[in-house]
Order: structure tokens, then sequence, then C-alpha cells
């Protein structure tokens, strides 16, 4: 879920944020495209938009996954 002020559309790429503050170290490197969103829904009271997104890695094989939106301007 992404709160419902955020602009998610369907082909945004989801990608690894990596470090995203200089004293905080991060075992992830940024920019590794994770999946593209296929959907987006939201309805009218839900404080959230609930984003499908196709990966392009198994998700199985994963012990750790963090979500971060980045901040977009509306059109």
């Amino acid at each position: 879920s992404v709160h419902k002020d955020k602009v998610v559309e369907p082909g945004d790429r989801i990608v690894t944020a990596g470090r995203q503050h200089p004293r905080l170290a991060s075992i992830f490197p940024r920019g590794i495209q994770i999946g593209v969103v296929t959907s987006v829904s939201q309805g009218d009271i839900d404080p959230f938009k609930n984003v499908q997104v196709t990966p392009n890695v198994d998700f199985d094989s994963l012990d750790t996954v963090l979500v971060l939106v980045s901040e977009k301007t509306r059109p």
C-alpha cells in the first residue's frame, strides 16, 4: 500500500533505494530494478492506494525487502 497523495502509475519502475543517509550503511545497492507497477487502485475513503507490481526477481529467495516511495510532483 502507498499513501493516497503519492503519484504511482502503471509502468513505473520499482528499484532498490540503496543508501539514503550518509550515516546509515545500506547492504542493498541503489537502482536495481525489482519490478514494474501493473495496476493502481484506491477506494473513496481508503487512506492508501493498492499497488500491484510484477516482480523481476524471485521473491522466494529473498530474506528482506524494504519498500520506499519516491516523492513525485503531481502533473
